[in-house]
């Protein structure tokens, strides 16, 4: 079977285009993937500092006030510093 110039360059075309397409669509792919682990690093990072900013304003208003009042739902948590048992005392 002879294939007509005209045929073959369609044919080229389409491979083209194809190629295009899967170059396209995996690019799509990279660039979500580094994306999503990018959000999911910085939130990470958000996430911890907050911890670190809980647990410094908590420490900081027990240094204050010797204590610290946490409501949880309908009832309040205290918490104040330590004493433990003097020897001699």
């Amino acid at each position: 079977m002879i294939l007509k110039s005209s045929e073959m360059k369609m044919d080229d075309k389409t491979k083209i285009k194809a190629l295009i397409i899967a170059a396209v669509l995996l690019i799509g792919i990279l660039g979500f993937n580094y994306y999503s682990n990018y959000q999911e690093q910085k939130y990470n990072e958000y996430y911890n500092q907050g911890i670190n900013d809980g647990l410094i304003l908590i420490l900081t208003e027990i240094q204050n006030k010797g204590y610290v009042q946490i409501p949880i739902g309908n009832q309040t948590i205290i918490l104040g510093q330590y004493q433990g048992e003097r020897n001699g005392s």
